[in-house]
């Protein structure tokens, strides 16, 4: 990989920025951001600065009134948008992000604008820009992790530098999200040989050994690259990274590789103990653990799927039915025997507390779901959904007033109609509609009812809800 280094700030920006550093420390946001914007004006490449500069912008800018943030933001960063394109004709690349962290400073979740400084940056060919580049990519890309322009640009750039590691990850995301995408998988391969290349090449002055070696690491790379592997492509995979643990027999990352390969092949016992001999090199990573209670799940569904396939083509099978009911509950009695095991071990993970209240749902374990989902929302990630469990526990227990509670909280943290909101009002309503109250029932199903008509059964349900309120009026 290309080393770049990044310039030097000068002196002054490398002042204001300890100042800025100091104010920030202090809770002085507002002086922090100036400090720290005029130490990037007068250093562009200062990325440290940068970097500390949009942490600030962020905690500035976030507030449950976000979205109206961003509309008085763009109003009132019109004149700034016309003077950056200005700029932007002029080729004037420090102006262009000049202007940019102007318009940033109002709204720093502005994509566009993050391109656009990006780009700048990129295009203005001064030694070591290229980082502030990668950096404001990798920015957009959080806000936006979808945006097919974004990962293909860093993928680009990553490939120029050498790190083929990360264009690799940037190739991948695209295809995941857009797997129709036909050049991307030539991107993966060109990879694939430039990794080869990189490790030491197939050019003409090569022995023939080495020209063999290589080009069979260039054949795994390739198969590694590729998205649906075949039982071949998987075998080979298995092979070589049962060579590279017997080199590094403690390599944790290689026990996991190795381990996802075995899943792929459908060899869940080999997976699990090569999992469990991770753990053991590791035994504080409770990822580790994690992953084998997964791999685990995945054997019970796969002996599930196979009875259930069975059970299509003989469905009066009494004893396939019988099969598939103790394999079932073989698999719930594991998880909550697995889950209790991590809970005792790590009682103050709130995602471990949020996983078991969510199989006592399942299995109707009502008061005990609502004691792990009552923890469960001190978890910042878990709060909402616990929020609407926490329901639907109420709900189920016919505490319509609690459940009600419980969907109305959730419901105030949700700023945009996603499917979890959805999720929520919907059980809003279907609470109202157990209570008979058909007025507010309505009044939630209407509200999915008029952004999604195929959500659930949500045309059933309002439907039956103005013939059960017009006949109450009857």
């Amino acid at each position: 990989m290309v080393e770049i280094k990044e310039p030097e700030p000068s002196r002054q920006a490398l002042m204001l920025y300890n100042k800025g550093m100091d104010a920030f420390n202090k809770g002085n946001i507002d002086y922090a951001i100036t400090l720290f914007m005029s130490a990037v004006k007068d250093s562009p490449g200062f990325v440290k600065a940068r970097n500390i500069l949009r942490l600030a912008e962020f905690k500035k800018f976030q507030s449950k009134f976000e979205v109206l943030k961003k509309i008085i933001a763009f109003i009132t960063t019109l004149p700034l948008q016309i003077s950056m394109s200005v700029e932007l004709q002029k080729k004037n690349w420090r102006g262009v992000m000049s202007k940019s962290e102007d318009i940033l400073k109002h709204n720093p979740k502005n994509v566009s604008v993050l391109i656009q400084l990006a780009s700048a940056a990129e295009m203005s060919g001064e030694d070591g820009m290229i980082l502030t580049a990668i950096d404001s990519y990798e920015k957009a890309r959080k806000i936006k992790p979808k945006n097919a322009i974004v990962l293909k640009t860093l993928a680009r750039i990553y490939r120029s530098i050498g790190d083929l590691d990360r264009a690799r990850v940037c190739f991948e995301e695209i295809l995941r999200y857009y797997p129709t995408d036909k050049d991307i998988n030539k991107g993966l391969k060109d990879l694939a040989a430039l990794g080869t290349i990189a490790r030491g090449g197939l050019d003409d002055t090569g022995t023939y050994r080495t020209k063999m070696r290589d080009g069979a690491k260039a054949e795994i790379l390739e198969k590694e690259a590729k998205m649906v592997k075949t039982e071949e492509d998987v075998e080979l995979l298995i092979a070589n990274a049962e060579k590279q643990l017997q080199m590094q027999p403690e390599s944790i990352n290689i026990h996991r590789k190795l381990s996802d390969l075995y899943v792929e092949n459908e060899e869940f016992g080999k997976a699990i103990n090569m999992l469990e001999a991770a753990a053991r090199l590791d035994e504080g990573d409770i990822s580790i653990k994690r992953e084998i209670t997964n791999v685990a799940i995945k054997r019970f569904d796969k002996e599930i799927k196979d009875i259930e396939n069975k059970l299509r083509k003989t469905p009066d099978s009494g004893e396939l039915q019988f099969e598939l009911k103790r394999i079932k509950n073989n698999k719930n009695s594991f998880i909550l025997k697995d889950l209790a095991e991590k809970v005792a071990q790590y009682p103050n993970d709130m995602t471990l507390r949020y996983d078991f209240g969510s199989i006592y749902l399942k299995l109707g374990e009502y008061d005990k779901a609502i004691a792990e989902f009552q923890l469960a929302v001190r978890n910042p990630q878990r709060r909402t959904r616990a929020m609407n469990f926490l329901g639907l526990c109420f709900q189920a227990k016919k505490m319509y007033d609690m459940a009600i509670n419980q969907f109305q909280k959730a419901i105030q943290s949700l700023k945009e109609m996603d499917a979890l909101k959805k999720e929520v009002i919907y059980n809003l309503g279907t609470t109202y509609e157990k209570m008979q109250d058909w007025d507010k029932a309505i009044e939630h199903f209407k509200q999915i009812y008029e952004v999604d008509i195929n959500y659930r059964d949500i045309s059933q349900k309002i439907e039956h809800a103005y013939k059960e309120k017009s006949s109450d009026k009857k």
